[in-house]
């Protein structure tokens, strides 16, 4: 009798596999060796992808031994393979109690386990594998891939590092690798990383979309985009490097073409929550042509935002984490126009959108302690103009007596800063977890207060400033404008900033803080700069209007003519932005109103390169007059300007963001040098620029009372008379 079984084995040996299955499949048929011949037709169709008749051929072979622990592991394999979850781990319980040693076994309890979601067990039966076999390389790879998802990335690489050792072209294990290293801030070796995979496997989606999103941060725009368009050749229908795709091209100055992108993705999937969150913040342009384009921007961003909260209901929690903050409306604080309205509608969406995580945050642990908890939420826990102006000063100053500080940095980035007074309680916690970890991490200091101190600049921080995870919470002025959120509370902003009747102006309760609201430090490098080193060479008055092109807006335009025309002698000097075409664009248009008066343009304004922070303040002490920004104030250009000892002149707008400049100047009683009409401005700026003596005599002022500007203890006074004493209370 011929032995069919054999035969098979030997098709199989010559890459015959269909053969084989025929010659299994006769054995079978005619009785002969069947038990061998199931199991082995069963591997072969598992291979095929067969799955069910591959589990028929293995409960038929369970017959003949039902005692077969590796027949209970496929069995057990196929059934978690075909989502019958509870059978797979039945099956391999079943394989355990015939052989309790099997790593290939638990290797399924754990794959079964990951997948129902019950990830402690997963881990366990991951960790009871390499007990057994500390080489298994997918167990390796699967508990890494737990780990990263919870947050453990140090634990993560490790295991990763192990597994990638063993084999190295095993994908999975190398994917764990490199986003252990982006996590942890590795950014060359997690880009090396990635590199090497895409090597292995030149079609793995994910991590062209990763590599892109890495490039993309280090400003390599045109390289990212090269990934994302590769990654949509490759998976036509995954919305994520489209969007990805649209967002760098925005950031590159396309922005037609990325509204484009982001139009076609909505035609394909009207209620995708990323995309009609994209597309309605980028109706707001980074530089409007003209005012009549900055006018409709508003009603488009307001009309999309509608389209918004339609895909809000049909959105999953993932869609939700991806897509709130992705990106922000940056742009529209600085218009001056009252934004509340828009930024109420865009706050209210952006608060339903993270109600779903609510339940995640843990219920407050009450402490004998007679300490408030003060939790901090940045992005920017290292120098920065948010941390310098705002919350350096909190964080080192605030009574250590009445308060515990928590700093929270969503940036893993950061370090932990010196001012933490980590010897009388502090904590510092940084990293790069997922919204539920951060939820998690907030919730177990139990704050008393959460303060955010540049809501609207990052996106995890405008997501956990969207939940309630403190009885109170506010805001400051770190971007200087309502957070649109009813889940904060109040808003630190200060006196010299705000009208009397600002407080229609926010969706918060105002807070008043004495003076300009910031314990600034001077910078000794700073007041040894020497004006002599950036003195014009031709000795032309310099006008300097050093602010980034964005924040000039069209309706400001003929103001820079105005200057001109009163000072002919003079260079007004603006300067290019690190993205160049942002400040082409303020060029291209500011050149048309020039034009349109009959004015050379290249003849009166030179636009500068962007420089390095010493030279920048060198360019500043040389030169004869800085100019505030018409709409969107600078406060650390004044501060910086002041502490070099260049006059300064002013633009006292309608809402604080356009008061920075103005409320600095006041605080040292140089209310001369504030124009609240664009007559005055240009006045002010020509009677500096045309009278030595009085830029002299301003120059001696500045240096008498800059000093009042530094090191204000009288704000973080009054942040703890509030926190002590609320004028708030949390919104129903």
């Amino acid at each position: 009798m011929a032995d069919f079984t054999a035969h098979g084995r030997e098709c199989e040996r010559l890459s015959k596999p269909q053969d084989a299955l025929e010659a299994y499949s006769s054995a079978i048929q005619a009785g002969v060796q069947v038990f061998e011949a199931l199991k082995a037709r069963g591997a072969l169709l598992m291979r095929f992808g067969q799955l069910q008749h591959a589990l028929a051929d293995c409960i038929h072979a369970l017959q003949h031994d039902p005692k077969d622990a590796g027949l209970w592991i496929r069995k057990g394999n196929i059934e978690i393979a075909i989502g019958r979850h509870q059978d797979g781990v039945a099956s391999l319980r079943k394989a355990l109690e015939l052989a309790p040693d099997a790593p290939e076994a638990l290797f399924g309890l754990g794959s079964a386990f990951h997948v129902m979601g019950r990830n402690q067990d997963a881990v366990n039966s991951y960790q009871a594998v390499l007990r057994r076999d500390p080489n298994h390389v997918a167990a390796c790879s699967n508990l890494s891939t737990i780990l990263i998802a919870h947050g453990h990335h140090a634990q993560g690489k490790q295991l990763a590092q192990g597994a990638v050792v063993a084999a190295p072209r095993f994908a999975n294990a190398v994917f764990n690798l490199a986003l252990c290293h982006d996590a942890l801030g590795e950014t060359a070796e997690a880009e090396r990383v990635y590199r090497a995979l895409l090597d292995i496997d030149p079609n793995h989606d994910r991590a062209m979309v990763n590599l892109g999103t890495l490039l993309g941060r280090a400003k390599r725009n045109k390289e990212a985009v090269g990934y994302f368009r590769k990654a949509m050749k490759i998976k036509p229908d995954w919305t994520l490097p489209k969007i990805n795709a649209a967002l760098t091209l925005r950031e590159m100055g396309q922005e037609q073409y990325a509204k484009d992108l982001v139009a076609k993705v909505l035609e394909e999937e009207p209620h995708n929550l990323l995309a009609a969150l994209v597309h309605a913040v980028a109706a707001l342009p980074a530089v409007a042509k003209n005012e009549e384009e900055r006018l409709a921007s508003r009603g488009q961003f307001e009309d999309r935002l509608r389209a918004v909260r339609t895909s809000l209901t049909s959105a999953t929690a993932a869609d939700i984490e991806t897509a709130t903050g992705a990106i922000q409306p940056y742009y529209l604080a600085y218009h001056s126009d009252d934004n509340r309205a828009l930024l109420a509608e865009y706050g209210s969406i952006i608060v339903d959108a993270m109600s779903r995580f609510q339940s995640l945050a843990k219920a407050r642990t009450k402490t004998e302690s007679d300490r408030l908890t003060v939790g901090i939420v940045t992005a920017y826990a290292r120098k920065h103009s948010v941390w310098d102006a705002i919350t350096k000063g909190l964080v080192k100053l605030i009574d250590r007596k009445t308060f515990r500080v928590v700093l929270f940095s969503v940036d893993p980035r950061d370090p932990c800063p010196p001012d933490l007074q980590v010897d009388q309680g502090d904590t510092f916690v940084s990293g790069h977890g997922s919204l539920s970890q951060w939820i998690s991490a907030i919730s177990e200091q139990s704050p008393d207060v959460l303060i955010y101190p540049e809501v609207g600049m990052n996106h995890r921080v405008l997501q956990l400033a969207a939940l309630r995870l403190a009885p109170r919470q506010y805001a400051m002025w770190g971007h200087p404008e309502t957070t649109g959120l009813s889940t904060i509370d109040g808003y630190f902003s200060g006196a010299a900033y705000e009208t009397d009747d600002a407080d229609h102006y926010y969706v918060e309760k105002l807070i008043r803080l004495p003076g300009p609201a910031s314990f600034y430090e001077p910078v000794a490098a700073i007041s040894d700069a020497k004006p002599d080193l950036a003195a014009p060479n031709d000795g032309m008055p310099r006008i300097v209007c050093p602010s980034a092109a964005f924040k000039f807006q069209p309706e400001n335009d003929q103001v820079f003519v105005d200057i001109v025309k009163a000072n002919p002698t003079a260079d007004l000097v603006f300067f290019h932005m690190t993205k160049r075409w942002i400040s082409e664009r303020f060029e291209e248009r500011l050149r048309k109103v020039f034009s349109h008066a009959g004015m050379d343009f290249d003849s009166h304004v030179t636009f500068e390169d962007w420089m390095s922070p010493n030279d920048f303040n060198r360019y500043l002490a040389g030169s004869t007059v800085v100019i505030d920004t018409m709409g969107f104030s600078g406060y650390n250009t004044a501060i910086q300007t002041l502490e070099v000892g260049t006059p300064f002149v002013a633009y006292e707008g309608r809402f604080m963001r356009g008061r920075l400049g103005a409320g600095v100047l006041r605080t040292i009683g140089m209310d001369d040098l504030v124009a609240d009409s664009c007559e005055a401005f240009v006045s002010m700026i020509t009677d500096v620029v045309q009278s030595s003596s009085l830029q002299q005599a301003v120059r001696a002022r500045i240096a008498d009372t800059r000093h009042k500007l530094f090191e204000d203890l009288s704000v973080i006074d009054g942040i703890k008379q509030e926190l002590l004493n609320p004028s708030v209370s949390p919104h129903s």
